[in-house]
């Protein structure tokens, strides 16, 4: 998540970029892994209502972003820290969740328009 923390009410520099857990497993039990990242952002790349790119330290950087098959968070920083995870839909690969060093890869494919992760941005940026 983007979590609103310097006050201005817009995505900038100040606010807080967290990750929490993740499943382990696309079945019960989960066997949710904590990842426990909380980064304050140092800069804005891209604002818009598809794309939210935001620099957190050196050579790290998160991204939530929208195309035509669904939406995906990344998480990327200069010590081989990745996070991805991604909603597909339309019979396609449905949900997507990578985790390294963690060594978690699970990709599931579904008949449904019903992803297992929901990937999205509560409120869209503006520019």
């Amino acid at each position: 998540a983007y979590y609103e923390a310097s006050g201005d009410g817009q995505l900038s520099a100040g606010d807080v970029m967290v990750i929490g857990s993740y499943p382990a497993a696309f079945e019960p039990p989960y066997d949710f892994g904590d990842v426990s990242i909380a980064r304050t952002i140092v800069g804005v790349r891209t604002c818009s209502a598809t794309d939210a790119t935001v620099a957190v330290g050196e050579l790290a950087l998160s991204e939530i972003f929208a195309y035509t098959a669904g939406q995906a968070f990344l998480y990327v920083d200069g010590t081989a820290r990745l996070v991805f995870t991604e909603d597909g839909f339309a019979g396609g690969v449905a949900d997507i969740i990578s985790v390294y060093p963690e060594n978690v890869a699970l990709e599931r494919t579904d008949t449904i328009d019903q992803p297992f992760v929901d990937v999205a941005m509560s409120t869209g940026c503006t520019g």
